[in-house]
């Protein structure tokens, strides 16, 4: 913790304790966590990191909870993660108690989703009894000894998917039979492998096909035969399509930006929204950014602002486009806005946590602007202690922080950032700056 010496203007360690408690009773638990941190041995500094903790961990168990009534597991196990870090002896009971709460919400969910696709199934099969001879040969293909209740969640997950298809590729769903069906099963349980081997003995000229297949493609990492195989569904069904909560052109452009061809992406959903504008409107600006449609990419951002309210994502997305234009102190303006506009502590920011991207960006440009260190310093501080693995840029705003505050041997890890890079790498220009 020897960075952040710089950050207390040579006040005794004493005075920076009483700091450390100020800043607790105000409720910025994180900032006077890692105050104390940086005491070490002084004494009343490790119980002060204990509160500390111990708050921070109550605080991401309701956070944890929050998200399990909003039905996201991976916000939610992300919280229980942190809370765990920072668990204290005697909140054994706490724990327990979030655990049973989050485990109640998701048995309600769950509970709704089966009546849900009961009802679908029944409704189906009333609709079309094509599809409960689909579905019986696949429940005879179960495992030997699977459940009536095994069956049956079968049934319902046939009947989901076969509403989400438009109506003209769920009679494509139903002539290709139980192995289509399976394969597509398969690729949503994340056998995409053996999906994709069934997917390829089916017919080539069903537009559904392509569509799986091109999933299955985009899973496996590539986007250059997921793409070709949207653009063929497209020619096979006669244009794209909503399928289930996506659409099958945003799809087709997110694979063509993927396989490095931009251009053609935002081709694609400039076309679509011609018809449906209001569909994948965070993609078409960041596909004008990435082709350096800069005065379009902001005002496509600054739509999302009055259309989605201050999300970092999007201020996040303005500032790299003031960047791209060289506009650096309009990109600090743009995320210290973003930052009034999210201000909490990490661990008791309710349904939206601090976000890592925004603090690590300004910490680094204010400190590679070499204006306002302290706010930078600040900022890195609140960064680092976001990181959960850190990355190349962590550790380049690292030997930011160390050239500010006159660290010792922050040039030489700064050198090994650099011979790490390969030749060209623009990121060598900013340690060769930095040096």
């Amino acid at each position: 913790m020897g960075w952040l010496s710089g950050l207390f203007g040579g006040r005794t360690p004493e005075a920076r304790l009483e700091a450390a408690r100020a800043l607790l009773s105000r409720g910025k638990v994180a900032a006077a966590r890692l105050d104390a941190l940086a005491l070490g041995d002084l004494p009343g500094a490790a119980e002060l990191v204990s509160e500390a903790e111990g708050q921070l961990a109550l605080a991401n168990l309701e956070a944890a909870i929050s998200w399990s009534e909003a039905g996201d597991p991976e916000r939610v196990g992300h919280h229980l993660q942190v809370a765990q870090d920072f668990r204290q002896p005697g909140q054994d009971e706490d724990f327990a108690q979030a655990r049973e709460r989050i485990a109640g919400h998701a048995q309600q969910r769950d509970q709704a989703a089966k009546r849900s696709a009961r009802v679908e199934a029944e409704r189906l099969s009333e609709v079309h009894d094509g599809f409960r001879e689909v579905s019986g040969a696949l429940a005879v293909a179960l495992p030997e000894g699977a459940s009536d209740e095994e069956a049956e969640a079968l049934e319902a997950r046939l009947a989901i998917l076969h509403d989400a298809y438009p109506e003209a590729l769920r009679a494509q769903m139903l002539e290709l039979g139980s192995p289509f069906a399976q394969a597509v099963l398969d690729l949503d349980d994340g056998l995409v492998d053996e999906a994709l081997q069934v997917l390829l003995t089916l017919p080539d000229d069903v537009a559904v096909v392509q569509h799986e297949r091109a999933r299955a493609a985009r899973r496996l990492g590539d986007p250059a035969s997921a793409a070709r195989a949207w653009q063929r569904f497209a020619e096979l069904h006669g244009g794209h399509v909503a399928i289930g909560s996506a659409h099958t052109a945003v799809q087709l452009a997110e694979a063509q930006a993927a396989a490095g061809d931009a251009e053609r992406g935002l081709a694609t959903i400039t076309h679509l929204k011609r018809t449906e504008p209001e569909v994948a409107a965070p993609l078409h600006a960041a596909l004008l950014e990435a082709t350096g449609r800069l005065p379009e990419a902001e005002k496509a951002y600054r739509a999302l602002l009055g259309r989605h309210g201050p999300q970092p994502s999007i201020y996040l997305g303005i500032a790299r486009v003031r960047l791209q234009g060289g506009h650096r102190t309009e990109a600090m303006a743009a995320l210290e806005t973003c930052l009034r506009q999210n201000d909490c502590e990490p661990g008791r920011c309710g349904s939206r946590p601090p976000d890592l991207a925004t603090h690590r960006l300004l910490a680094t440009l204010y400190l590679e602007e070499g204006q306002d260190v302290e706010r930078g310093l600040e900022l890195a501080s609140i960064a680092r202690g976001l990181v959960d693995r850190p990355s190349w840029e962590d550790a380049y705003l690292q030997a930011l922080v160390g050239k500010a505050t006159a660290e010792a041997g922050w040039a030489d890890r700064a050198e090994q950032l650099r011979d790490a890079l390969a030749e060209g790498d623009p990121r060598r220009e900013r340690l060769a700056a930095l040096l």
